[in-house]
C-alpha cells in the first residue's frame, strides 16, 4: 500500500480528486484498469472525464505514487488521446492543458471486452426527477473492489452531466443520488429506499457542515 496526500492508497487502486476550487474537492479510489505506459502493470483509470457519454478518457498516474496526476482525453473516440490535463493546485480542478505524453496512443483494444466496453464495466439502472427510466455505464469504483459502481449523469434534466448516482450494493440498480448545488457543490443526496432505481428521500446539508439538516420524502416541498 502507498501513502499519498488523501491516506493510504490499497495495492492496484489509485487516488484522484474533483472539485470546484472554492472547496476542499471529492476524493475517489479506483481500482486501476489500464496499462498506459506499457510497463506491465495497471496504472490509470478508465471513466468519462468528458460528460459525453463515453468511457474512453483515463485518469493516469505518470509517476506510480499511486495518485492520478494527469488527465487524458479521447474526444473522438477513436482511441487516441486528444488532449492532456492536469491539477497543479490540488484542489480537482484540471484546468492546465500539458503536452501529450511521448509515444503514447492512449487505451489499448486489450482494455477492452469483448463488446468493446470498459474492462469490468457495469450497467446503472436509474429513474431521474421526471420519472424517466435511464441505463448508464458506470465509470468509477468508489469501494475499491474492483468493479465500476458510479456515474455522472444529468438527474435534474438541465442539460449539465453534474449529479453522481452510486450503486451501492453491487445489483445494477442505482440506491443513491448526489446532487449539484450552488457553484458545483453536491449538497444533497437522494435514497432510494425500496430498491427500485427510483429516489424516495432527500437529505439535506443546508449550511455544508457535513451533517443532514433536513429529510424531504418524495411528493413533499423541496424533494
Amino acid at each position: 500500500m502507498a501513502e499519498a496526500q488523501w491516506g493510504v492508497i490499497p495495492d492496484g487502486a489509485l487516488q484522484y480528486s474533483f472539485g470546484t476550487g472554492s472547496a476542499p474537492p471529492t476524493v475517489w479510489t479506483s481500482s486501476a484498469d489500464v496499462d498506459f505506459a506499457g510497463g506491465g502493470s495497471y496504472d490509470a483509470v478508465r471513466l468519462d472525464f468528458t460528460g459525453d457519454g463515453r468511457a474512453v478518457d483515463l485518469l493516469w498516474d505518470s509517476d506510480g505514487d499511486g495518485v492520478a496526476d494527469t488527465a487524458l482525453l479521447d474526444l473522438d473516440g477513436d482511441g487516441l488521446v486528444d488532449a492532456a490535463f492536469t491539477d497543479p493546485s490540488g484542489t480537482g480542478v484540471w484546468n492546465t492543458p500539458v503536452e501529450l505524453p511521448a509515444d503514447q496512443s492512449g487505451p489499448t483494444d486489450a482494455d477492452a471486452d469483448a463488446d468493446g466496453d470498459a474492462a469490468g464495466s457495469a450497467d446503472l439502472h436509474w429513474v431521474d426527477a421526471d420519472d424517466t427510466a435511464w441505463t448508464s455505464r458506470a465509470e468509477v469504483d468508489i469501494d475499491a473492489d474492483g468493479i465500476p459502481d458510479t456515474a455522472w449523469v444529468d438527474y435534474d434534466g438541465d442539460g449539465l452531466v453534474d449529479e453522481v448516482i452510486v450503486d451501492i450494493d453491487g445489483d445494477g440498480i442505482v440506491d443513491e443520488v448526489y446532487l449539484d448545488g450552488e457553484g458545483g457543490i453536491l449538497d444533497s443526496m437522494l435514497l432510494d429506499l425500496d430498491d427500485d432505481g427510483r429516489m424516495d428521500v432527500r437529505l439535506v446539508d443546508s449550511d455544508g457542515d457535513g451533517e443532514t439538516d433536513q429529510i424531504i420524502e418524495r411528493g413533499e416541498p423541496g424533494f
